[in-house]
């Protein structure tokens, strides 16, 4: 087979087939990201890993998502002669300017990294084309706003379930929305999503493809009442602590009996190390994503 020289943050890459002729066939072939599901077990809870760094977090199947396209282009797979030889060299030449031309329209569409300026554009795929792209750390709150935002259409405005149009998302429909995400969440949940939500909706506006901003007055409100919390007696922690169930994990056992005693989160427990141990002191020291500083004796 002809050597292809691909660089390796190619997308598309060049790839080559040989076919049952005797023919090479080259074709392109896109990577489009990598999707995440959670691995259940036959109660659909999620399975966790018990050993190890990964001790106390959830399987995940990894699935790569490719495209292929063919370019209907062929070498010879052993030229004999200088007149087949410079026809797989000019073959290669057309591939490649091929290749070029459409990893440049591949990043400017919705399936690349950059999202095109335009305002027929479908706003789910939109929104799911900022996932593909986004590496910040608030990725599952993203994520989880786009699943709100498909359901409140379903349930609300189901002629937008699988496309909307950017300039159909109005005032309105966002003072609905806040209302749906109130209805469904409690506390911080409404108002963290929706958040989440402004942060693409301006990311569109910043890139033109909203010419309106349809968030600006619509506020998400957490209900104070809610958000009292009462403080457990140490009986009740004894009463969790002596609570056991079939197969239970362990590590997640003594993470969340720490969680009980030092008050601390979960995405805090999760990341600790013996460095955050201060022996002499007998302090726990850490720093949280939020408040910087905080220890826990």
């Amino acid at each position: 087979m002809a050597k292809l020289e691909n660089k390796a943050k190619e997308n598309p890459k060049l790839e080559q087939n040989v076919l049952s002729d005797g023919r090479i066939s080259l074709y392109l072939e896109y990577y489009l990201g990598r999707e995440e599901t959670p691995v259940l077990d036959e109660n659909g809870n999620p399975v966790l890993y018990e050993t190890g760094k990964m001790a106390g977090k959830p399987k995940v199947h990894i699935k790569h998502n490719r495209r292929k396209e063919n370019l209907q282009l062929y070498l010879i797979a052993k030229p004999r002669i200088p007149e087949e030889r410079q026809q797989n060299k000019e073959t290669l030449a057309l591939a490649a300017k091929i290749r070029a031309e459409c990893e440049q329209q591949f990043k400017e569409s919705m399936l690349g990294y950059r999202l095109k300026k335009d305002r027929n554009v479908n706003f789910l795929d939109y929104y799911q084309a900022y996932i593909d792209s986004y590496t910040k750390k608030d990725l599952r709150m993203i994520k989880i706003a786009l699943n709100r935002f498909k359901d409140f259409l379903k349930e609300q405005y189901p002629l937008y379930e699988f496309s909307i149009k950017p300039d159909l998302i109005t005032k309105d429909m966002m003072e609905r929305f806040v209302e749906y995400l109130q209805s469904r969440s409690v506390g911080e949940g409404a108002k963290s999503i929706y958040q989440r939500f402004k942060k693409v909706v301006r990311y569109a506006i910043d890139h033109e493809v909203m010419l309106k901003a349809p968030c600006k007055g619509v506020v998400c409100k957490v209900d104070e009442q809610i958000l009292r919390k009462d403080v457990l007696s140490m009986d009740e922690i004894q009463s969790l602590i002596q609570c056991h169930y079939d197969n239970e994990n362990p590590n997640v056992r003594r993470a969340f009996i720490l969680c009980l005693y030092c008050g601390l989160r979960f995405c805090d427990v999760k990341d600790l190390t013996y460095k955050n141990i201060d022996n002499t002191n007998r302090l726990l020291k850490f720093e949280q994503n939020k408040t910087k500083g905080h220890s826990c004796k």
